[in-house]
């Protein structure tokens, strides 16, 4: 985990577009950025659409756990989403100023909280207020062309995001100083906006988890009857991208331990408005000494909240040290 990294879970925004791109060179980055979230009917100008997927967790290219995804979205502060596995049950309904949320436990597993991720990754088109990206370059991997966009965070390498050569569709984005990449594929329209129907999810370049969708349309009805929260529902403050939380030096003895060690202690948490740690859980143990070696330093750790407009947020992330 990155020592300032704070983790954007989100349903974000987009509306539809379509052209037929000139070369990368003559393409602006933040023109290509814009077009590309643009393109997503999350952005709030399109038809009410349903979204249903399968969700499969795999190891070895072998299935451990099946759950599903399911949206329901009409604009960017009406919408509901679930999230149903073995391993948790969620529901986020959106609002004017936050979401209400229901969640099973009160933490996400590992695979479910990068599946969250993934689902929204049009919310990462918005840069952050201190990343910077790099010109559009044209690429080829695998016989396909690509328009890349690097960029950097505080100075340092921070993600690779790649559009396809001939729309602003996201084909790609991988986490540079981890091993994390999410690849989407498959794309349809529905309504005037287009999504994949398809996200893979990988660790080390191994497969760990896929969503296929199997319904994607237009939708009729009443948003007061399809929106209805659950009754155990918690009320969060919520925007689409806040700038993420900053560290305060200075950091607490003991290095962090990077993907790169073996078997490193996955832990979730959610950097509250105070600035510090909450809701801390080991996800991945690394075994009880180094467990608690790591509980410990992250409870020492001060941060400069994330923030929505200037209005400090809570923010979750699921990371290795």
């Amino acid at each position: 985990m990155r020592r300032a990294a704070s983790v954007v879970i989100a349903v974000l925004l987009g509306a539809a577009y379509a052209f037929a791109a000139p070369h990368a060179s003559s393409v602006d980055t933040l023109t290509l950025l814009h077009e590309a979230q643009s393109l997503d009917p999350r952005s709030g100008s399109t038809d009410p659409f349903k979204l249903t997927a399968k969700v499969v967790v795999l190891r070895d290219h072998h299935a451990l756990e099946e759950g599903s995804y399911k949206l329901l979205w009409f604009s960017p502060t009406q919408w509901r989403e679930e999230i149903s596995s073995a391993g948790l049950q969620q529901v986020r309904v959106g609002g004017n100023g936050g979401i209400w949320q229901a969640r099973e436990p009160s933490y996400p597993t590992f695979r479910m909280w990068q599946l969250m991720q993934a689902v929204n990754f049009y919310a990462r088109l918005s840069l952050w207020t201190d990343e910077t990206p790099s010109k559009v370059k044209s690429t080829k991997r695998d016989g396909v062309e690509l328009r890349c966009i690097r960029t950097t965070w505080h100075g340092s390498p921070f993600r690779e995001l790649c559009f396809s050569e001939n729309s602003p569709e996201l084909i790609s984005e991988v986490y540079l100083p981890a091993s994390r990449s999410y690849e989407f594929s498959d794309y349809s329209s529905v309504g005037s906006g287009r999504m994949p129907k398809r996200i893979r999810i990988l660790d080390s370049k191994n497969l760990v988890v896929e969503l296929s969708v199997e319904t994607l349309e237009t939708i009729q009805g009443s948003t007061s009857v399809l929106l209805q929260k659950p009754a155990d529902a918690k009320w969060l403050n919520w925007c689409p991208n806040p700038n993420p939380a900053k560290a305060i030096p200075p950091f607490p003895e003991g290095g962090l331990i990077g993907d790169s060690v073996v078997d490193p202690v996955v832990v979730y948490g959610s950097i509250e408005t105070d600035g510090r740690w909450h809701e801390l859980k080991i996800l991945k143990s690394g075994g009880p000494a180094r467990d608690a070696a790591v509980l410990k330093r992250m409870a020492e750790e001060q941060f400069h909240p994330a923030s929505c407009n200037g209005v400090p947020v809570a923010v979750e992330t699921v990371g290795a040290r």
